[in-house]
């Protein structure tokens, strides 16, 4: 881990609940003991033929953070996928979203390039976390190249 990076980690994590999810041996655990010292969660050995950890961690437990807020560590998936829904299922996936919706220029409004789009004058305005959005829209762009699109 980049240490130069754990105060922003750290401040990511700050007064939240949050969790660690991700592919097994991927360095989950690892990072939480960076993280909040004195946890000591088991971790398992590098392999010399995959370069990559081994799964350890076998239930979900939540961790207290010294800086405030808590943290899940969880075992590895082996993939995750979402569920067949609509675009604007997904909309409604962010809430903060929802008193910007139906107020577009266009009626078919894909919130992505379009003119006048108050989804995306919301967020230039700061009604909504650019970071929310980008994360809509690379589900929404993920969905597509799954051919998981649903009904729009």
């Amino acid at each position: 881990m980049n240490r130069k990076r754990l105060p922003e980690l750290q401040e990511a994590l700050k007064d939240r609940i949050s969790a660690f999810v991700g592919p097994s041996g991927v360095g989950k655990s690892s990072l939480l003991n960076v993280i909040q010292p004195g946890l000591n969660i088991r971790v398992g050995e590098i392999g010399y033929v995959t370069f990559k950890g081994r799964h350890t961690t076998t239930a979900s437990q939540l961790h207290p953070l010294h800086f405030g807020g808590w943290v899940a560590d969880t075992p590895g998936l082996r993939q995750l996928e979402l569920l067949e829904v609509s675009r604007d299922e997904l909309l409604d996936c962010f809430p903060e979203f929802e008193a910007h919706l139906g107020h577009c220029r266009f009626q078919n409004c894909r919130h992505e390039r379009e003119p006048n789009c108050a989804l995306k004058e919301a967020i230039e305005a700061g009604h909504i976390s650019r970071r929310r959005y980008e994360s809509f829209l690379i589900i929404a762009a993920e969905m597509e190249k799954s051919g998981k699109t649903g009904v729009y």
